[in-house]
Parts: structure tokens; sequence; C-alpha cells
């Protein structure tokens, strides 16, 4: 009895490591990826957030980042997925609603983009007046 209590100890501790260097791995990715989409590199920082996202796919920063590397590029209706899954991980991910409510303006949808930037106000994203004083 004693032993299954240890053995289920240290598999669980496993997981918490395993879990938590997942996590950093993803971080380190983003990062990496962040500087790539920095200098313009926009393949590879793609290339570097769909490796974090492989790493943790419940970060939700990992898919924001990887919804703007799209917006970026021009793939504004990929974009969206990436947006709308960091938003389904963190529902109170502010520059998440923002940035999709952007990506949906480019797209003429101007009942989903005010949706989502009245949103990210409400969260508490700052500097959202010029583009929510039309939706009011």
């Amino acid at each position: 009895m004693a032993s299954s209590r240890i053995l289920l100890i240290i598999c669980s501790l496993m997981i918490l490591i395993s879990c938590n260097s997942s996590h950093e791995k993803a971080i380190e990715l983003i990062k990496k990826g962040n500087e790539f989409e920095r200098n313009s590199a926009f393949t590879e920082a793609q290339k570097s957030y769909q490796k974090a996202i492989k790493a943790d796919p419940e970060n939700a920063v990992a898919w924001f980042f990887m919804g703007n590397v799209k917006r970026n590029q021009g793939m504004i209706r990929e974009s969206l997925a990436d947006y709308d899954k960091a938003i389904e991980l963190d529902s109170t991910f502010a520059d998440a609603y923002a940035n999709r409510g952007d990506a949906r303006f480019s797209l003429n949808d101007r009942d989903g983009s005010c949706k989502d930037y009245l949103k990210a106000e409400a969260l508490g994203k700052e500097n959202m007046h010029d583009k929510t004083k039309w939706c009011k």
C-alpha cells in the first residue's frame, strides 16, 4: 500500500515537472518567435510559434502570437482561428479580443470587430476609444 502511494506521488511529480518544462519551453519559443517577427522573418516566427503550441497547446499567448504573425503576413482569415483559440483558453485576454477585432475590421465585419473592441475595453485594454467610439 505504501509503495503504491509513493509510486503515485512520484508519477504526479513527474507529470508536474513535465508540464512545467513544456510551459517553459513554449515561453522560450514564443520569445524566439517574437525576435524573428521583429526582424520581419515571418516564416521563422510562425515556425517558432507552431513549436510553442506543440510544446504547450494550452498556452493562449502562443496562439495569440500565431494569430499576429499570420495577420502581419496578410493571412487575415487564418488569424481568426488562432485568436479564437487564444480567447477560448483565456477569456480575459484583452489583447486577443482587440487583435481579433482588428482582423475582423480588415474583413469588413463591423459588428464582429465592434463586439471584440468593446470586450477588450471592458477587460481593461487601454486606448480603445478610437476603435469603440463608432460602436456605441
